[in-house]
């Protein structure tokens, strides 16, 4: 029999430990002495899954055929805003590039100018089985609600 996990991006601390949770027993796989904070976040969001529809909101500010996505949704506040001050960086750095967030509904006050578009989001710290498995996919050219 396969086993078959459910894991994250390798990305931030992921890059270093690729902790996976089994779909049909729930347990956690692979920690390789990851610290409980790394891997405790995900294995609760996956114990407590949440099946509501998630609003998500798409926002065009300008076209653009190349971009940068930036992923700042995170169930800590403070995450949010360290990963919210990279849109400057790529805003300066890379002005031929458009610049696309996902960001959680509560922060999009803080969406910087000159941001091609945005994706305010819901809250984060469960596991979304509407994003996993129900959402709509998307289409070029859709009007601005997803």
């Amino acid at each position: 029999m396969r086993l078959r996990v459910l894991s994250r991006s390798p990305v931030g601390f992921a890059v270093d430990h690729d902790v996976a949770i089994g779909k049909a027993d729930g347990q956690l796989y692979n920690p390789k002495g990851a610290a409980a904070w790394v891997w405790s976040p995900l294995l609760a969001g996956f114990r407590s899954q949440d099946h509501a529809e998630i609003k998500i909101e798409r926002r065009v500010f300008r076209e653009h055929k190349r971009v940068v996505l930036l992923n700042t949704l995170d169930f800590l506040y403070g995450h949010v805003l360290l990963k919210l001050w990279n849109a400057q960086y790529y805003l300066e750095a890379h002005p031929d590039l458009g610049l696309v967030l996902i960001i959680p509904r509560g922060f999009e006050w803080l969406v910087p100018k000159g941001t091609a578009e945005d994706l305010a989001c819901g809250p984060s710290t469960k596991q979304s089985t509407w994003v996993v498995h129900g959402h709509r996919p998307f289409r070029p050219g859709t009007p601005s609600e997803l």
